[in-house]
């Protein structure tokens, strides 16, 4: 079986889930016609890169370029990606650029590609993607139509869920579908990779095993074991933060706090559990403010006793 997050990517804005009125503003601007820069921002698995690539199909474009802006963050790959923008597209349509990770850029890459952003020759579309808007020049965005995606509705992550399952003929219970949706974190994406994962398991048990595995990335979910012991070690603590440095923290986050979950609902009275789980009970959009965390619950003293 092919990826599920794959093959069922959506390719129109009727197919996107849970981004009802980002999808209908959309439809309004595309139709216009005069804006050519949009920002997408959001969690991850939210939809903002798949808009980006529908948005770009409808607009006609014949030459779609993508940038990984996690890896060219600086102001030579930006001032090399602007230079292409003037150039007229080899098939004679439209040209799209997508900038994913937009908030990697260097400040200086920012600012080569303003005038670009500003008066973008005709028939050139600018879709800057990213988990971090806050980051985003106010510059850059004055120039673009934003729109905020949200985490989905775990009632509509089953829906998908269960359309997908019928299908692909899947024999899966109501309660495997419900655990796949809801330890999800309201992205599509990770619903239909935590499906692929438990589409094939011979039983619930092992089902949900492999629903864990797919639901939380091996270094967030080492850390998250390492936590939970009150004589856990500090300093690799750190070192796996550092190893998950492009990894959301947000993420992280919430696979600590899972983790810590399973193990109060298993040991009510592990009370190291509940003060690690209420250490990372505020949003994090910082990894700096991980490693706060970690240092507040290294002298969680009054959870040892």
């Amino acid at each position: 079986m092919s990826s599920l997050h794959t093959k069922y990517r959506p390719q129109a804005l009727d197919e996107v889930v849970g981004q009802e009125a980002a999808c209908n503003s959309l439809r309004a601007q595309l139709a216009d016609g005069s804006q050519q820069a949009f920002l997408f921002e959001g969690p991850s698995g939210t939809g903002k890169t798949t808009l980006a690539r529908i948005c770009a199909n409808m607009l006609g474009t014949t030459e779609l370029i993508e940038i990984d802006a996690a890896t060219h963050t600086g102001v030579d790959s930006m001032r090399d990606v602007a230079s292409r923008a003037g150039f007229v597209s080899l098939e004679g349509g439209a040209k799209a650029f997508i900038v994913d990770e937009c908030h990697r850029l260097s400040k200086q890459a920012w600012e080569s590609l303003l005038k670009d952003i500003e008066e973008p020759p005709e028939g050139v579309y600018w879709f800057f993607c990213t988990t971090e808007g806050n980051k985003v020049p106010k510059t850059i965005r004055t120039r673009c139509v934003a729109h905020t995606l949200r985490e989905v509705p775990w009632r509509k992550l089953v829906g998908l869920l269960q359309k997908v399952a019928q299908e692909e003929g899947l024999n899966l219970s109501d309660e495997i579908i419900d655990v796949a949706a809801e330890t999800a974190d309201g992205s599509p994406r990770q619903a239909l990779v935590n499906l692929s994962a438990i589409a094939h398991c011979p039983d619930q048990s092992s089902a949900e095993a492999a629903l864990q595995r797919a639901s939380s990335p091996s270094e967030a979910f080492d850390l998250a074991k390492l936590l939970i012991n009150p004589q856990f070690d500090f300093a690799k603590a750190c070192a796996l933060l550092k190893s998950m440095k492009d990894m959301p923290p947000e993420s992280i986050r919430h696979v600590v706090r899972a983790y810590a979950t399973t193990t109060i609902l298993g040991s009510p009275d592990n009370r190291w559990a509940r003060g690690v789980l209420l250490a990372f009970e505020a949003p994090a959009v910082e990894q700096n403010q991980i490693s706060d965390i970690l240092c507040r619950v290294i002298t969680m003293e009054k959870w040892k006793r």
